[in-house]
This record gives structure tokens, C-alpha cells and sequence, in this order.
């Protein structure tokens, strides 16, 4: 680090000069990894006791802010004026208690400096990677601006306010201790070190993204990267926004297309037809639901926009044929008829069982249930065929073994990132019954608890996987388990379940991978925030980079935390029964046969109100009310989903993750014992 430096700072505050000392450090320069270089700025600051300076420096009338009186002669005072404050000044400024009688306090502020001009890559880049550490911070760069670097060596003459007008970020820390600062400096250098300036500047682009009419809140984060990344979007749908959000559309949409989106073999030229008037205007096109992911690519053909195979995305989206690219199908059954299931069932030993049943084509493991009868067969594959149009049901052995989400990003075949997150068991795998049991899932954490070599292993045999089904750029996320894992789910004294060695007197051979589907697509809307906040890497970002052929940013933005995660980030989806009378009393105007409702009005924000310890590791949630069938319960069920951060460790995140089920259960039994008195949903929830 280099040597201290110093001045002091006359502060205007409700029309009085305010005096405080400041000393600076400029750190120097690390190597970075050869990405990006940067530097830091420390700024000490504590309010001043001693000798004020002449009072003549700050005048009331030219609307003087901020004045910088320097301790070196050769370096001329300086005054700014509130219209020409910097927001690095800005931020310095907000973080004074000019109020505090404290002169021994002294607060610490760490600002990153660019070594070298450049154009932002994602203007959120700071805050993203820095998320999960829970700092009070702030970046301060707009989507595409140019960046002026630092010259090196530094010139010695360089007082601070020139450094900071052009930081780049922020972040506070209220006491400065020098080991504190020294393992930010590392943590830094973990989250930096990728290239996130551009040397060459970097234009707009225009997306058309498809989507059926949906809530526009839960999703916020991608349109937010939309933003950060200069991307203008094109809503295509068949209704542009739903009731009360007008507002949130506006800012987020450019501009809106309609067309006729059910789902027939018309519906790529009808997407086609509809954009190639503004084409010319357009850098490319991308879908976000599954089943829009091959008619979208063959518009995509159909306009000469980059896309991976239509033909690619049609067979990953049928649980079928992506099990038939696999080099060992074993007993897999295509089921389109319950009379071909009775041909095939005369020829199922009982030690078939028990077996998989799930729809050909479907998401979020609706109908997909485990069956170890006869009986438990005919009805799951009954239920399959009914699920979607036309009825297509696949039959597969019950694989045991941990399992997990393996996300990827490729480019031209090669694995930028490839992350494993292991997904914790659900009904079907711990209990054991005669009854249909359903895959629901429960809860997920990353990192991966599982050895390297197994995660390793995954990550090369879904990577192939990939490569079979004929995709070679782009992000996905890739669902299956490790057969005779070394690893097993058990509970330890405290109670808490998670993935630990298995007794070393078991025998088994040694892990092979099992897959269960492909999903050409960023994982969904909790999985993706924790591959954000976990890695750093922003599948949402990465997916529009893609569809606009920005392969410079695409490359750059992929590249994960240097040394790995340093957080623990977990997923809780929790199924609470709930009665339809407590449905009807939160949607009064309900026709309950509508299959899902998304609302406004989670519970987990009174929660986190009325529980402080919570609020703190609870990065956002989601929540929804569904029918139960598809998930094997009767009834209506309250859904949610919500993350939360560790920053000690599994078990921390464990332990948060239980704390919170039981009090959310608690909290809709509330909900439904209220339902039939005159309480509303916010007095249940107290």
C-alpha cells in the first residue's frame, strides 16, 4: 500500500461549514489475472477536533458543498460545488454523521478505480458481485458509459478528489481496521477479476423476447440485466402487461408486438411475420418458457437471427427423445395409449419396480410421480397422458442417488462455466410406500457439498449430453443424480439433513451419472439469483448476450469468482395445503378453476417485518397459490420459494432455511383458521 495522505474536508450541512480530517491510500496495482486492471482507494474519515481552517473557504452564497483543504502546498485547495459533486463524492458525503459529537470514530470508505480506459460491459456489476456479502456499497456507472482509467505510475501530485471522480464503486465500512480492509482487498480481487470493461465501445441492442402474459415482479432481475447491458427489449405476447402493471411495463419494454401465441405448427411464421416489418432494427430474439423454446428458434431461422437448433430444442423438450440420444436408454418406455401399457405392463417383473412416470413434455416436475404398483403405474401414466395435448408418457427406472441441477454455459462447444448445485430429496425419495409418491421440489444449496471428482464428472457427461442433442452455445440447466455416490442424505444430531459421506462398511461401485432432462434455458427465478449471488455469473445477462451474438461480453460475463464461492446460498420451496375458502378470501373475484395465481401479496416481507434476525439473509422470495393435483395433493396449495445467504456455512443456511418453513407453516395455518372469521390476511400473518 502506499503512504498515507491527507487533508481535511469542510463539509456544508444545513447552512454551517462541518470539519473533518481525511487520509487516503492509493493500494497498488495487482496483476488481476491479467483482466481488467484495477486499484483501490482507501478514504479514512472522523470528524475534527483541531484548528479549523480559515472560515473565509466556505461561503454560503456560491452554493459551495464540499472544499478540500490538502496538508501538501503543491496541491491547490479545492471547492465543489453542490451541481458538480461526483456520486463517489456523493456517496462519501451521505456516509458523514455530521450530527455525531464522536471525534474517535473513524469510518472507512473503499473505492475501485479503473487502470485503464474502457466501456462498461453490465453497469450493475459491482452490486451483483458484491450481493451476497450484505455491505452497504454502491456503483456508479451507467449501462455502455465510458470509464477513464487511472495513468500508472500514479503521478504523486494527484490529490483525492481527482481519484474520486473516477471511481467506479463504493462500499462502507463504519470502522477502519486495517485486517477488515486487507480481506476486502481479497475478496475483491476473488469477484474482479474478469474483464468488465470493454477497450472498445459497445453498442445498443434491440431483443424481441417472447412471453406469455405473466406477472412482470417476480422477474425483475432480467430486466434489470436487460437494462444494465444497454439491451432495449420488444415484448411479443398476446397482452402486454396484466392488471395494475402498466407502469412497470412502460420501463421495462420499448416497445410491444402482438400475436396469436397458441401453441400450433402456424406459431413460428405468425412470430416470423409479425417481426420481420422492424427486423433490420433488431439484433436477435429469445424465449423464456420451455414450451416456447422451439418455435421461437425456428422464427429465429425463419428471420436469420442466431438460435441453436429448433430442431435441438424440440428434442430436449421432450423427456423422450432426450433420453433416446443417451448411449444407455435402458428400461425406457414411450407410453401414448393406456392399451399400449397394458401390452407392456404383461412383461414388467415385480423387481421393475419402482419406476418414473412423467409427462413427455412438461416443467417444475408437474406429474411426475414414482409408482411401486401395478395399480400406481396405470394411474400415473392415466395422469401423464392427461397432463398436455397430445397425451405422451414416459416410463424409466427410479434412479437412487443425490440429485442435482448442473447449469452450463457454452460457447462453440467449449464449457465456460459449468456449476453443480445438488438438490435435496423429495417425497418420493424418502418415504416408502405402495402409493404414488410425486418429485416436488424441496430445497437446493451451492455450492455442491458432493467430492470434485463427482461434481467433475457430471459436469463432463451432461456437457456430452448436450453435444449429442446438438447445442453448442448458450446457458442451460441440466437436471439428474449420481448413482452409488459416495455421498448419501442423513440427518445428524442436531437434526439437520443434509449431504454427508456414507459409512464406510457400504459397498458400491463406483458413480455414474443418470439424466433426467435438458433444459435449454436459464435455471429458474430463485436458481438463477443464487448462480448470481454464489458464482457471480448472471445466466438472465448471459441468455440476452446470446440471442444478440455479443459473443465479446458473453465470454467476459461467464467467467465466475476467481477462487469460487465464498457464501453458501440456499432454496426453499415449501407446498403449504391451504382451504379454498382461505383462497376465495384473498382473491374474493377467484374462478377456481384458474390453474395458478402469482399475487402481490407475499407473506415472507411481514415475516422478515416481525423477525429482524431474518431479514438480514433473506435475498427475495416469490410466492403463488396453485391446485394441488399436479403435485399429488388435493386441494389448493400455497407455494413458495425464497433465498436466503450463509455466509458461515451449510449448516447456518440449514438451519435459517428451517426456521423460516416453520414459521411460514405457521403463518398460512393462520391464513386458513382465519378464513372463516373477519380477519384479513395481514391480521393472520401476526
Amino acid at each position: 500500500m502506499s503512504s498515507n495522505r491527507k487533508c481535511r474536508l469542510v463539509v456544508a450541512s444545513n447552512g454551517s461549514p462541518h470539519y473533518w480530517k481525511c487520509r487516503w491510500n492509493l493500494n497498488q496495482l495487482g496483476d488481476n489475472d491479467g483482466h481488467c486492471p484495477w486499484r483501490t482507494l482507501d478514504v479514512f474519515i472522523s470528524k475534527s477536533n483541531e484548528d479549523q481552517p480559515d472560515a473565509s473557504l466556505w461561503t454560503q452564497d456560491n452554493n459551495q458543498l464540499l472544499t478540500y483543504v490538502f496538508d501538501d502546498e503543491k496541491l491547490p485547495l479545492r471547492s465543489v460545488r453542490a451541481e458538480d459533486i461526483c456520486q463517489a463524492e456523493r456517496f462519501l458525503l451521505n456516509s458523514l454523521d455530521t450530527d455525531s459529537s464522536d471525534y474517535s470514530n473513524e469510518l472507512a470508505i473503499k473505492f475501485l478505480i479503473s487502470n485503464t480506459d474502457g466501456y462498461v460491459a453490465k453497469a450493475d456489476f459491482f452490486e451483483q458481485r458484491l450481493e451476497s456479502k450484505g455491505l452497504k456499497m454502491l456503483g456508479f456507472v451507467l449501462p455502455l458509459q465510458f470509464v477513464k482509467g487511472l495513468s500508472a505510475p500514479e503521478p504523486s501530485s494527484t490529490d483525492v478528489s481527482r481519484l474520486l471522480s473516477i471511481a467506479v464503486g463504493a462500499i462502507l465500512l463504519r470502522k477502519a481496521q486495517s485486517e477488515t480492509l486487507l480481506e476486502l482487498e481479497a475478496e475483491l480481487k476473488n469477484r474482479f477479476s474478469f474483464p468488465w470493461l470493454s477497450p472498445s465501445p459497445i453498442p445498443r441492442k434491440r431483443l424481441a423476447m417472447v412471453q406469455d402474459p405473466a406477472s412482470l415482479l417476480p422477474a425483475r432481475r432480467r430486466w434489470e440485466a436487460a437494462a444494465s447491458l444497454g439491451i432495449d427489449l420488444v415484448l411479443v405476447s398476446d397482452r402486454p402487461y396484466l392488471s395494475g402493471e402498466q407502469e412497470l411495463f412502460e420501463r421495462t419494454f420499448e416497445s410491444y408486438v402482438e400475436v396469436d401465441l397458441t401453441a400450433d405448427s402456424r406459431l413460428p411464421q405468425r412470430i416470423a411475420d409479425a417481426l420481420r416489418p422492424s427486423a433490420s432494427k433488431l439484433d436477435g430474439i429469445f424465449a423464456t418458457r420451455d414450451h416456447r423454446l422451439a418455435s421461437v428458434a425456428e422464427a429465429a431461422e425463419l428471420l436469420g437471427f442466431f438460435s441453436s437448433p429448433s430442431e435441438a430444442y424440440a428434442n430436449a423438450g421432450d423427456k423422450y427423445f432426450t433420453r433416446m440420444k443417451e448411449p444407455d436408454v435402458g428400461n425406457t418406455f414411450l407410453i401414448e395409449s393406456v392399451e399400449k401399457l397394458d401390452v407392456i405392463m404383461k412383461s414388467f417383473p415385480k423387481k421393475a419396480y419402482p419406476l418414473v412416470v412423467k409427462p413427455c413434455r412438461g416443467d417444475s416436475s408437474q406429474c411426475v410421480a414414482k409408482v411401486s404398483t401395478e395399480m400406481g403405474l396405470r394411474e400415473a401414466v392415466v395422469d401423464a397422458l392427461a397432463y398436455a395435448e397430445p397425451g405422451r408418457a414416459l416410463i424409466e427406472p427410479y434412479v437412487q442417488g443425490p440429485e442435482v441441477d448442473v447449469n452450463f454455459v457454452l460457447l462453440d462447444g467449449k464449457i465456460l462455466f459449468g456449476g453443480v448445485c445438488d438438490n435435496f430429496p423429495s417425497q418420493a425419495d424418502t418415504i416408502n410406500s405402495s402409493e404414488s409418491l410425486y418429485f416436488a421440489e424441496t430445497k437446493s444449496l451451492s455450492p455442491s457439498n458432493l467430492p470434485c471428482a463427482e461434481q467433475e464428472l457430471l459436469v463432463s457427461h451432461f456437457h456430452q449430453a448436450l453435444i449429442r442433442q446438438g447445442f453448442l452455445s448458450g446457458v442451460f440447466h441440466v437436471e439428474g443424480r449420481v448413482r452409488d455416490s459416495s455421498m448419501q442424505y442423513s440427518v445428524d444430531t442436531s437434526g439437520t439433513s443434509d449431504l454427508r459421506l456414507r459409512p464406510k462398511n457400504e459397498v458400491f461401485s463406483n458413480p455414474s451419472t443418470f439424466l433426467h432432462e435438458i433444459n435449454a434455458r436459464p435455471p429458474g427465478f430463485q436458481c438463477c439469483a443464487a448462480l448470481l449471488l454464489c458464482f457471480g455469473v448472471d445466466f438472465w445477462a448471459l441468455q440476452m448476450l446470446c440471442a444478440a451474438r455479443d459473443w465479446i461480453r458473453f465470454e467476459a460475463l461467464a467467467i465466475p469468482f476467481l477462487n469460487g464461492s465464498r457464501d453458501h446460498l440456499l432454496v426453499e420451496n415449501l407446498h403449504c395445503p391451504v382451504t379454498e375458502a382461505a383462497v376465495r378470501k384473498t382473491f374474493p373475484c377467484l374462478d377456481t378453476r384458474t390453474n395458478q395465481l402469482h399475487f402481490m401479496g407475499d407473506p415472507v416481507p411481514e415475516l422478515r417485518q416481525y423477525d429482524s434476525d431474518l431479514d438480514s439473509q433473506m435475498v427475495q422470495s416469490q410466492v403463488c397459490i396453485n391446485v394441488g393435483d399436479i403435485y399429488g395433493s388435493s386441494g389448493w396449495l400455497w407455494m413458495t420459494t425464497f433465498l436466503v445467504v450463509s455466509r458461515k456455512g451449510r449448516k447456518e443456511a440449514l438451519e435459517m432455511s428451517d426456521q423460516m418453513v416453520r414459521k411460514y407453516q405457521a403463518a398460512v395455518q393462520a391464513i386458513n383458521d382465519a378464513a372463516s372469521s373477519s380477519s384479513g390476511l395481514s391480521d393472520a400473518m401476526k
